[in-house]
């Protein structure tokens, strides 16, 4: 719009001047409350986050050193007949091995299932990774397990996997 003279016209407000500034002061602190609340629940979320993968990684930890004792215990008690007893003996022998793992996967499996129900906030790529590597170790130790029940001399190899494992979620959760 133009006046009668052919020059722009000036819109004036009505608004006083301190008005716009109340305004912009409102949503200034607005944002503050907002960012200081995210701030709070980032920082109370992952606290819960650490304790519970803490949880885990003693859980994990924990379930796989009482699988490996409960093993290695029936093996040191079948090793001497190796290599000495007739085939169907060793096949026995291997039996009882591979009839320890029920007992020996259930805490496994708990520690596992444990693991995997921590909820990680997406922002938090830390936590996730920790929680990530503890599943890693503990889902490796499954495996190994199944396979030891499916065949008892599979006890006597494949260990290093899951300890690898075990280093690399401890390397990243100390």
């Amino acid at each position: 719009m133009t006046t009668e003279t052919g020059e722009p016209e000036v819109l004036e407000s009505d608004a006083p001047a301190g008005r716009s500034l109340r305004i912009l002061g409102v949503l200034l602190l607005a944002a503050v409350v907002v960012g200081a609340a995210l701030w709070a629940e980032g920082t109370r979320r992952a606290g819960s986050e650490r304790r519970a993968i803490d949880a885990c990684a003693a859980g994990a930890t924990e379930s796989v050193a009482r699988a490996e004792r409960r093993l290695a215990s029936m093996a040191s008690y079948v090793r001497p007949a190796f290599g000495t007893a007739p085939a169907e003996v060793e096949a026995g022998l291997m039996r009882l091995v591979s009839g320890q793992v029920p007992e020996a996967s259930g805490a496994v499996d708990q520690a596992l299932a444990d693991c995997r129900a921590i909820d990680v906030w997406r922002f938090n790529t830390s936590h996730r990774e920790a929680r990530d590597a503890w599943i890693a170790f503990a889902a490796a130790e499954q495996r190994r397990l199944r396979a030891i029940a499916a065949e008892g001399s599979r006890y006597f190899t494949g260990f290093e996997a899951v300890s690898g494992r075990r280093e690399e979620a401890e390397a990243l959760w100390p």
